[in-house]
């Protein structure tokens, strides 16, 4: 079966993204910066939703479920679930709040 033009762009675009943060996580792991891991987990729940949206082609939903494999293994075992329960990080502000406001 092949897919619809703009399916077959948009599958070949999420490929070459996959394909260079899997390059770039090899020489610094993703879990070295929290934030990716936070973007790393939601692109793979991403993922795992389009992977099954029933207006989308068996072909693509096919090919979003192959990228979906290759997210999980960048985000480690302790994320696979599908719809990831991450905590929000501690809120820090810039600068200290002031004492009083004129």
């Amino acid at each position: 079966m092949s897919l619809p033009s703009a399916e077959a762009l948009l599958a070949g675009t999420l490929a070459l993204m996959t394909g260079v943060v899997e390059r770039a996580a090899l020489a610094q792991p993703l879990n070295t910066h929290g934030q990716s891991v936070l973007m790393a987990a939601k692109v793979r729940s991403q993922l795992f939703f389009l992977s099954r949206h029933p207006q989308l082609s068996d072909g693509f939903r096919a090919t979003l479920a192959r990228l979906r494999m290759h997210w999980e293994r960048l985000t480690g075992p302790a994320a696979a679930d599908p719809a990831p329960a991450v905590a929000a990080p501690p809120r820090q502000l810039w600068h200290r709040a002031p004492e009083q406001v004129q």
